[in-house]
């Protein structure tokens, strides 16, 4: 076959070709890039706080920014420093998504090189700002210097002017809305930038890459569930100093045991304990029983005179928690108190991280009948092997907070706390703390209340503490935390519980 002859015969057979200019509109990589870089400008500043999107659009958007400025890179030198910025503002948001899943994240980020290290994110981003200007504004000196950047001047200075309302905050919501609708305006003047200089025909040559873009994006999402993974098994639970424990002083704990003091938790208290109850005068319990489950409904229907009355009622068919409420009037000719709460529990409702209790004490109202003495005092024990265990608290001491409650409003609370976790393969799971107050005038009340945090949910963004969650107002069944209060509540002169 003569040359001419094959040629025509090819272009014959061959299937109708597409348009070229469309397959080249549709894989212009500085269309793709800036559709990235403008998304991921859009949803890293935008945040929704609700189903966890204020968490995932932000991780999304970064990752486009990453892989936007990745195509411009070698288009100049401020797109490179670009690339540079974004590829450490991933490794920055990648970081703290993971240390987020940690117990540990509000203490570090609250700590002073936390707060240096999320001003230095806030200097990165604005430079990023900073640094995409000058680099769009070097592509449109050569492409079309009739057309205006500063669209992508004004993304600087109203990021400038977030931060400073950050921490100068003016004007409520009324400017947040105006911010955002002038963020939205200037995200869109960008896109027919991007769009005019498209259609001027200005063409990048995208710089090599060994990995592409959609092997790089698995590769971040692999490395960041790994890490958020590894996250919540190793770093969701405080470290206890567990050792063997026997029980101290056999002649004091009966004598406690002939005033009413149960016997097991005599055998629970530490050596100084103890020796501050020897020659007890008087012994006060108050025992209940608390479930931690949510419980069933049970609907009953009555009729009486022809009128049908339904009741719906909870009822609890395991009661896991045992709280005890003891106090020992001590030798003296002064009327001092210890008090003691503790806790055990009957059946083991799995430990996934932090537990907590809250004391409210007798002398938190000042000006009144009692004052504490001395310091707080207590441990958590479980047994294991026929042996039994003792640690101190993770934390046990006073804290002061920020309160607020529908109720009350803002306040500042200090409250007791004391602060641990169990083994998650263990047994008979129980603790106290004691504390002792003296009399400042006769006749009031002693009053004294905990409330036992249980954490019931291991899985939970970011991590909280069982501390946190109640000094962030939470009770009962909520979230990953269920709350369990008592009190013992007594007249000293009648020696007598209150109900």
């Amino acid at each position: 076959m003569r040359e001419p002859d094959f040629d025509a015969r090819l272009f014959a057979d061959a299937a109708e070709l597409p348009p070229a200019d469309e397959i080249v509109h549709a894989v212009t990589p500085w269309r793709s890039a800036m559709r990235r870089i403008l998304w991921g400008f859009g949803l890293s500043t935008i945040t929704l706080n609700f189903f966890h999107l204020q968490y995932l659009l932000p991780a999304i958007g970064i990752l486009l920014l990453l892989l936007g400025f990745r195509t411009l890179r070698k288009e100049n030198g401020w797109f490179g420093a670009c690339f540079a910025l974004s590829a450490l503002r991933t490794i920055w948001f990648g970081t703290t998504s993971i240390l987020q899943a940690t117990i540990h994240h509000t203490s570090l980020f609250d700590s002073e090189v936390g707060v240096l290290l999320t001003f230095a994110n806030l200097l990165t981003v604005l430079a990023l700002f900073f640094c995409f200007w000058r680099g769009l504004r070097a592509v449109v000196s050569r492409a079309d210097p009739a057309q205006s950047t500063g669209s992508a001047a004004a993304l600087v200075v109203w990021y400038a002017l977030v931060c400073v309302l950050a921490y100068v905050p003016i004007g409520g919501s009324i400017t947040a809305i105006l911010l955002l609708i002038v963020y939205v305006c200037t995200l869109v003047s960008l896109r027919e930038v991007s769009r005019s200089l498209d259609a001027a025909g200005y063409a990048i040559s995208p710089a090599g890459i060994r990995i592409s873009d959609r092997w790089l994006a698995i590769a971040i999402a692999l490395a960041a569930l790994t890490g958020l993974t590894l996250a919540s098994i190793f770093g969701t639970s405080y470290e206890m100093d567990f050792t063997a424990h026997t029980p101290y002083d056999a002649a004091v704990r009966a004598e406690l045991a002939a005033l009413g003091f149960p016997a097991e938790i005599a055998a629970d208290l530490t050596s100084a304990d103890l020796a501050a109850l020897a020659g007890a005068q008087e012994v006060i319990t108050d025992v209940s029983t608390y479930p931690v489950n949510e419980g069933r409904e049970v609907t009953t229907r009555e009729t009486v005179d022809g009128v049908l009355t339904i009741h719906t009622t909870t009822v609890y068919d395991e009661r896991e928690l045992q709280i005890t409420g003891i106090a020992v009037r001590l030798a003296g000719e002064e009327e001092r108190w210890m008090l003691i709460h503790h806790f055990r529990w009957l059946i083991d409702p799995g430990f996934f991280g932090t537990e907590a209790m809250q004391l409210w004490t007798a002398d938190r109202s000042t000006d009144k009948g009692w004052q504490q003495l001395g310091e707080l005092s207590g441990q958590v024990l479980y047994d294991k092997g026929g042996q039994s265990y003792a640690a101190p608290y993770a934390f046990l001491g006073r804290t002061t907070y920020n309160s607020n409650s529908m109720f009350f409003g803002n306040s500042v609370e200090n409250d007791v706390f004391a602060e641990f976790s169990l083994p998650r393969r263990s047994e008979n799971q129980r603790g106290y703390v004691a504390y002792t107050v003296g009399e400042l005038n006769d006749g009031w009340i002693i009053d004294s209340w905990m409330n036992y945090v249980h954490q019931t949910d291991p899985w939970q963004y970011p991590a909280k503490t069982a501390a946190e969650h109640k000094m962030a107002g939470g009770w009962s069944h909520h979230g990953a935390f269920c709350v369990v209060q008592s009190a013992i509540q007594f007249f000293p002169d009648e020696g007598q519980i209150l109900e």
